[in-house]
């Protein structure tokens, strides 16, 4: 986490009204991207092994497929909820409960809990992840200007996909051996994440601004206003791509790699070869989001990821999975911030949860979606969910694209 201090952060992000000093928003940007680290981290330590935990318990592919889906259904369900009532209320109590939520869950995966209880648990887990990454989401633009606000969620972005496969690396590398100990720390990042994120909403009120910025062409209000908007049909278009592979990754990624003969903490290795080009490339990336193409580069990382996703079946060996995986992060870097800086740009503050709600609700729905069909799939045929979801996320970046070009050329 040096890397991403706010010394580096050497920029002035805020928006009106943020204070200055102590709790100016480079602070608050680096408070929340400790939050965000240790959340995600902890979050997916226990994904490398999870699979294998399950399986050793007797579990069906298909019903470790289900485990899966219930987390990204509960996340889903989280998600526009959680954005209402953060726009209502304040980002602080879906920030609390999310956390709380996630760490409650992690507590009941302790008692080694039967088969229903354990899908309770990851479905109070799915709620608190989703509570906390659209209200994160969120509050980066409440003390961001448009301007400055690609710089930002690069930052967010980087150490949110740094993190998660830090996390996984950590959770492959200690192995199913130390399930207990994962758990543990999962729940102590969770209450560390619970310090940083009450430091980074300190003293801030829910409305940052009281209007929308150059609302040359203002994102509407409503909730059917919102989802008839072509920039929020792109913007989903774009999650549905990224939450097809990521559900059938969650799947059937340590599956292939145990397939092609690699231990636990070479799973966890290439979750890590994944993320770090996350984590040091998140500055520049949103630098190019800010200056380049947002509409290109958002919807180049659905297609590159969507090619490289059904290739993976096809690679005869883990090293060369491994060069595969450090090529499309690379790749894709600069993605998440051109479309969240698009979508961002002319947004009315009273709305910034629900429309993060709208976004990441597709993409968990389809994730869910993907990852039970993805162990139904896997059991007919290794290849298939890749080449599956694969073809439906290069496809949805043509989409994404076809949406925001009813918009204006320039964002």
């Amino acid at each position: 986490m040096s890397a991403i201090t706010p010394k580096d952060i050497n920029v002035d992000l805020a928006a009106p009204d943020i204070k200055s000093g102590l709790f100016s928003t480079k602070f608050r940007l680096a408070f929340l991207s400790l939050a965000v680290f240790s959340q995600f981290g902890g979050a997916f330590l226990i994904i490398p092994i999870l699979p294998i935990y399950l399986r050793a318990r007797g579990i069906s592919p298909s019903g470790i497929g289900f485990v899966v889906a219930v987390f990204f259904l509960a996340t889903l369900i989280a998600q526009y909820p959680a954005g209402k009532i953060s726009d209502s209320f304040g980002r602080m109590p879906t920030f609390i409960f999310g956390l709380v939520s996630f760490a409650f869950g992690a507590l009941l995966l302790i008692l080694n809990p039967p088969y229903f209880i354990l899908i309770l648990a990851r479905g109070l887990q799915g709620l608190g992840a989703g509570s906390f990454l659209v209200t994160s989401n969120s509050f980066v633009s409440d003390i961001t200007t448009k301007e400055k606000r690609a710089k930002a969620f690069g930052v967010i972005f980087g150490v949110q996909n740094g993190s998660i496969c830090i996390g996984a690396f950590f959770g492959g590398l200690f192995g199913i051996k130390h399930t207990s100990e994962i758990l543990w720390s999962s729940v102590g990042l969770s209450i560390f994440a619970i310090i940083s994120t009450i430091l980074a909403t300190h003293g801030i009120k829910n409305k940052v601004r009281s209007k929308p910025e150059d609302n040359k062409q203002p994102i509407p209000f409503s909730f059917l206003e919102l989802i008839k908007s072509p920039l929020i049909k792109g913007a989903m278009a774009y999650s549905v791509g990224l939450g097809f592979i990521s559900g059938m990754y969650e799947t059937t990624w340590t599956p292939l790699l145990i397939g092609r003969g690699a231990a636990t903490w070479q799973v966890g290795l290439s979750w890590l070869a994944f993320g770090l080009p996350f984590l040091i490339l998140s500055w520049p990336a949103g630098h190019l989001a800010e200056r380049g193409n947002k509409k290109v580069l958002a919807c180049s990382q659905v297609i590159f990821a969507g090619a490289i996703a059904a290739l993976y079946p096809a690679l005869p060996s883990v090293r060369i999975i491994l060069i595969f995986g450090v090529i499309e992060a690379i790749a894709v870097v600069p993605g998440g911030p051109a479309m969240q800086t698009l979508v961002t740009a002319n947004q009315d503050p009273s709305s910034q949860g629900r429309i993060q709600g709208i976004i990441l609700s597709a993409q968990m729905a389809t994730q869910a979606i993907a990852a039970i069909s993805s162990g139904f799939l896997w059991g007919y045929q290794t290849w298939l969910p890749f080449v599956v979801a694969g073809t439906i996320t290069f496809l949805m970046g043509p989409a994404a694209y076809i949406f925001w070009s009813q918009t204006a050329k320039k964002i």
